[in-house]
């Protein structure tokens, strides 16, 4: 990987317009700060912020060890950035685009799980998002799978039971960095269990299931806070976050390390309540979901288990489908702005 040039006294490494490959942190020579693109998931984000200087002048030296700070989207396709104007202007135009890269396996935890260790899902033990779901064929390393051969584990403990002692978390602060993560975590993060902070974390503020098991709900947050739960009712999520963002970079900031910050971000994934924020009401009314080739498309002469498990969509469900696109897309204006803030903190 390559760090973008600086700007402003930092340094950024945008975002990827494709699907960009989970990569570990590289050290710029000369760079007083850093970002660093690991997107499991389509459309991460990214923000670097000024480093802390070494507390030890006899320790300082042309290879300073960056910040690193990590906006993560969920479930973003490539298209949307393009409504994210203030991303694009403060860390896409002044970093890199990758167009040609590629993530090993597209979906939710197996790619977290890979940002967390740089591992392939044989490694990391996350072979899917819960017990025996999508179909996954990739039996456990260290669990007796399932009679359909699917993983017979939900991923948070299957990342707990092969690679949450040696994530990337564990291995930073061992060397002296404060360490953070904001938001969603890994699916099977409930019940009791959310009430535990995993090893290597300095401050933990995920995301734990409400009352009714959602963890998605945009207008009725909970919050792990370093083994505290604390509610946020009636806040918008996005916006939630994007304050805390804010107070997790004056903390870590104030400490004397180097730090390393993973904001995970719910939107533009679909929730309970509507993911829109509350501005502004009449942005991108009538806008239709992409029509690729396949939009659509006669599946008949495909396999059975394609061709009977979708059938063509009805007038109906296009319909429903292009009011989901709107409400993302609005979620993404919350997120833009929440970028923002980050990179002005």
């Amino acid at each position: 990987m390559a760090v973008g040039r600086a700007f402003r006294g930092w340094h950024w490494l945008a975002s990827s317009r494709t699907r960009p490959m989970p990569a570990l942190m590289s050290r710029p020579p000369h760079a007083r700060a850093a970002a660093l693109l690991v997107a499991g998931l389509v459309g991460g984000l990214l923000a670097g912020v000024p480093s802390v200087q070494d507390t030890d002048p006899a320790a300082a030296s042309d290879h300073e060890r960056p910040n690193v700070v990590i906006i993560y989207s969920d479930d973003q396709t490539v298209d949307q950035l393009a409504v994210m104007e203030r991303t694009q202007e403060l860390i896409a135009d002044q970093g890199l685009t990758f167009t040609d890269s590629i993530v090993s396996y597209p979906l939710c935890c197996p790619s977290r799980a890979s940002l967390l260790t740089g591992q392939y899902t044989q490694n990391n033990g996350v072979r899917s998002n819960s017990t025996g779901s999508n179909g996954n064929p990739l039996p456990s390393a260290t669990r007796t799978p399932s009679p359909e051969g699917r993983a017979a584990i939900e991923a948070w403990p299957a990342f707990q039971a092969d690679a949450e002692q040696t994530s990337i978390a564990v291995a930073l602060q061992q060397s002296g960095y404060h360490t953070g993560l904001l938001g969603k975590y890994l699916n099977g993060y409930h019940g009791p269990a959310a009430e535990t902070v995993p090893p290597g974390w300095s401050d933990w503020r995920a995301s734990a299931p409400v009352r009714d098991g959602s963890v998605t709900d945009y207008w009725n947050t909970r919050l792990n806070v370093n083994g505290t739960i604390v509610d946020h009712p009636d806040t918008y999520r996005t916006d939630l976050y994007a304050s805390e963002a804010e107070d997790m970079i004056d903390v870590a900031s104030g400490g004397g390390q180097p730090f390393f910050l993973l904001f995970s971000f719910t939107a533009p994934h679909g929730g309970r309540s509507p993911t829109f924020p509350p501005r502004p009401a009449d942005r991108f009314v009538g806008e239709q979901a992409p029509r690729p080739p396949s939009f659509n498309a006669d599946n008949r002469d495909k396999p059975g288990f394609i061709s009977r498990r979708y059938p063509p969509l009805t007038a109906a469900e296009i319909r429903q489908l292009n009011s989901r696109w709107q409400a993302e897309l609005r979620s993404l204006l919350a997120l833009d702005e929440a970028a923002e803030r980050v990179v002005g903190r």
